[in-house]
């Protein structure tokens, strides 16, 4: 969450999450309290997330009212649709009966969609 890397070496079910050493001592409370197995026991079932330490710079109700400036700007935006995928559609092969449609990037298709 605080790095990018999953805090799991294999089962996050059954392993503890690891932290890098680099971490700050209030954001590794922070993300042990949100990542605990037991649901009853996790930060936002038992206290409130936003009085964590980590968020007492916060001013939530300036937050919310959109008063607070974001803490980043993109540097230009662009429309360049090398950045966007097309959809894949359904295709038919030449000279196919309607029952031999194939798809492309779909891993289930729903019968109902047939027409």
């Amino acid at each position: 969450m605080a790095t990018g890397m999953t805090p799991f070496t294999s089962s996050v079910i059954h392993d503890e999450p690891l932290f890098p050493k680099c971490l700050g001592a209030e954001i590794k409370d922070l993300l042990h309290k949100l990542l605990e197995k037991d649901p009853e026991k996790r930060l936002g079932f038992i206290g409130n997330i936003r009085a964590h330490p980590v968020f007492n710079s916060i001013n939530w109700e300036q937050l919310e009212r959109q008063e607070v400036p974001p803490p980043l700007y993109p540097a230009e935006l662009t429309l360049d649709k090398k950045y966007f995928k097309q959809p894949r559609m359904l295709m038919e092969e030449a000279g196919s009966d309607s029952s031999s449609k194939k798809s492309m990037e779909l891993s289930y298709l729903n019968d109902s969609w047939k027409s």
